[in-house]
């Protein structure tokens, strides 16, 4: 899912609709910025969206053609920068601030989930919620669905994206199956996982047989691979 962050750069340019040359209304500036919010609110994946937008006492730029509104700082919804300026002179842009309430249906915790925790299907649900920046929801359940949350969630609560991360798969000090493959072959013995890790990460593994630290990768839960195939978990064939 694209940040909305990434869209600061993004320039909406509008006509001035049943305006003179030179007397381009105040409303110009609303329609430009609410314009920006709602691509930003789209490219989130934020679904269902209301928004009420309110534009400081400032006077568009008198220009001759379009007028072009672009955001500078739009991390908080509370308190907005951006400039409007004149195609044809981009050079003078004049700044006001913006003031939005927005709400959307976003994925809440249905239950109480414990940092950490892998969050199942029926932990979250779609609820309409009042935000306070566009990073801090999503409306996108598949893309809260087996991640874990670095804060416990309390039901009702929003699903923050910035707090979702991978699950961890092995824990520190748990017994792991280490499972070699090798032309075919397959073998698998135990150990215990001296770092706790995630899908694809690299930890280092205490081969419970041979007393061996080995470095492997986290393939599946309390699962691992060796990095490089290690001779003490393969079979020896007599010759």
């Amino acid at each position: 899912m694209p940040s909305p962050f990434r869209l600061f750069g993004f320039l909406f340019t509008f006509a001035a609709l049943a305006a003179p040359a030179g007397a381009a209304g105040d409303g110009e500036l609303a329609r430009g910025a609410r314009a920006h919010l709602l691509e930003a609110a789209a490219a989130a994946g934020l679904e269902d969206v209301e928004l009420t937008l309110r534009v400081a006492d400032t006077n568009a730029p008198p220009c001759n053609g379009p007028v072009e509104v672009v955001p500078l700082d739009t991390r908080y919804l509370s308190r907005m920068k951006f400039a409007a300026r004149c195609a044809e002179a981009p050079q003078r842009p004049i700044r006001f601030v913006a003031r939005a309430e927005l709400a959307a249906r976003v994925v809440v915790a249905t239950a109480r989930v414990p940092a950490g925790q892998p969050i199942a299907a029926g932990e979250v649900g779609l609820a309409r919620h009042a935000l306070r920046a566009l990073d801090t929801a999503t409306s996108d359940l598949e893309a809260v669905v087996g991640k874990s949350s670095r804060r416990a969630l309390r039901a009702g609560q929003v699903v923050e994206p910035p707090w979702l991360t991978e699950p961890l798969l092995v824990h520190r000090g748990a017994e792991v199956s280490i499972v070699a493959n090798n032309g075919g072959v397959s073998v698998t013995t135990t150990g215990e996982a001296l770092a706790g890790g995630r899908a694809g990460d690299l930890i280092d593994v205490r081969n419970a047989t041979t007393g061996r630290v080995i470095r492997a990768r986290v393939a599946a839960r309390d699962t691992v691979e060796p990095a490089e195939l290690a001779t003490d978990v393969m079979p020896h064939f007599p010759r």
